[in-house]
This record gives C-alpha cells, sequence and structure tokens, in this order.
C-alpha cells in the first residue's frame, strides 16, 4: 500500500541526467567474450557532477570501462527546499555482445552510507496483532555534521511509517566529503518490518 505523507520539507524527484558518456566495451573483453553486469556507486556533488565512483560488482574486464565512462556523467543538482545537496546513486551497466551496453540509474537508492549510530524501530503493537509487514522506504537528508535534517516517506504501509521515521531520525552518520568540502547528502534507506512465523 502507498503511502502519500510528506513531512517538513519536500525532496524534489531524482535529478536528470544532463550529459551521459557511455562506456567504451574494453576490447580485450569483448575479444574474451566477456558480458555482465556492471554496479557503481557514485556520489553526485551539489553542482551535479559525478565523484567518488566505487565498484560494487561486475566482470574485472569490464568495471574500468564503467568507472571512467560515470566519472564523466554530469546530472541536474539534487535539491531539498531550493538547495542543492549531494546525493548518492546507483548506476547498473549491462554489457552484452555484440557490444550492446544498457545503463539503468537511480540516485539515492544504493548507499555506501551507513550510519554509525542506528536506533532500531519498534515494532507498532497494533501493526504485529494485525500481522503487518513490509518495508518502509524513507528518503532523508543527511546534514553536514552527518545528523538526519529532512526526512520523508517515500512508500510503505502507514502503520509501520511512524515508527521507521521515529527511529531513523535518531540516526548519526559519518560527514561525508567531496573534492575535501563536507556536504549533505540525500539518501535512500529501506526499513524492513518482519514478523516470525
Amino acid at each position: 500500500m502507498g503511502l502519500g505523507i510528506m513531512l517538513a520539507s519536500a525532496v524534489a524527484a531524482g535529478p536528470k541526467l544532463v550529459r551521459q558518456t557511455k562506456p567504451v566495451y574494453p576490447p580485450e573483453a569483448k575479444q574474451a567474450g566477456v558480458t555482465g553486469t556492471v554496479v557503481l556507486d557514485a556520489m553526485i556533488a551539489p553542482d551535479g557532477t559525478v565523484h567518488d565512483v566505487k565498484v560494487v560488482s561486475g566482470p574485472p574486464l569490464l568495471v574500468d570501462a564503467g568507472v571512467e565512462a560515470v566519472s564523466k556523467w554530469v546530472y541536474e543538482p539534487v535539491t531539498v527546499d531550493g538547495v542543492a545537496v549531494a546525493a548518492r546513486a546507483k548506476v547498473t551497466l549491462q554489457f552484452g555482445l555484440p557490444a550492446n551496453i544498457a545503463i539503468e540509474d537511480s540516485v539515492g537508492g544504493a548507499n555506501s552510507l551507513y550510519p554509525n549510530n542506528m536506533v532500531r524501530p519498534k515494532y507498532p503493537p497494533e501493526a504485529k496483532a494485525a500481522r503487518v509487514s513490509g518495508t518502509v522506504r524513507l528518503r532523508a537528508v543527511v546534514a553536514k555534521d552527518g545528523s538526519v535534517k529532512t526526512l520523508n516517506v517515500v512508500s510503505g504501509d502507514a502503520q509501520l511509517a511512524e515508527a521507521a521515521l521515529e527511529a531513523v531520525r535518531q540516526w548519526k552518520y559519518d560527514p561525508i566529503t567531496v573534492e575535501g568540502k563536507t556536504v549533505e547528502v540525500m539518501v535512500d534507506i529501506d526499513v524492513n518490518f518482519t514478523l516470525s512465523q
């Protein structure tokens, strides 16, 4: 069941890719018939440029081509309440032959950003009694000091959302830097509520 709660501030939808450099299929990978999926985690700076591209997974002969291309991408800046913030992006590159590369990216979705102080949500008694379970997706802006600055519900059951919000508001992250400057970062957080059988 979708949930339409918006809290203190509105978060803009994922930014549009303004400039995209397609990866070049490495000749040695093509010759060896190597195909596969490269998953990357990238930081989008407040100005929309891509920094700090990390490999999540992928065939070794393909990952460098993916990192090199994605490092040149430019997005429209991500804004929250009119202020540009940094965001993480998950980029999936599908390398297939003959020399075909499909691209998918999602901003805020794949996070190598983890809290260093995490409060676990309390399962709401009424949701437990009604056997309600599922995932609540939250979108947060992590302030320069690592605190959760803004927090909105993206999706999830209404009976679970408030418990997720209450816990995540207390989370603390290590400050994030881009090119030596501490920045605010937009991140999506999935809070899973499961009942034992």
